[in-house]
């Protein structure tokens, strides 16, 4: 959801020398974070079943409460990113 504003964001701003090494550590945190997100999820997850015992339904609904607030706030700080300038146009001439 916010990988797209955030790649832009970080390639619009590297040398081009560098883009080599960006584009590996963002592949890299993207992976990273991908994995921590889950394993959030999960023991969130495990959390509520033990909490909610025989009413899985509940747990799961529960931790899609997580989910979609974790969504939101994600949205939130992408929201938040800095924008590129708009690239400058000549002026147009008569005709």
């Amino acid at each position: 959801m916010i990988g797209a504003p955030v790649m832009n964001l970080v390639y619009s701003r590297i040398d081009s020398a560098h883009l080599a090494r960006a584009s590996g550590a963002l592949n890299l945190l993207n992976t990273v974070g991908g994995t921590v997100g889950t394993a959030v999820v999960a023991v969130i997850l495990n959390s509520r079943l033990d909490a909610r015992g025989t009413d899985v339904p509940s747990a799961y609904a529960d931790t899609f409460w997580w989910v979609l607030a974790f969504g939101l706030l994600a949205t939130t700080a992408a929201a938040r990113l800095p924008g590129t300038p708009p690239a400058a146009h000549p002026p147009q001439g008569k005709r």
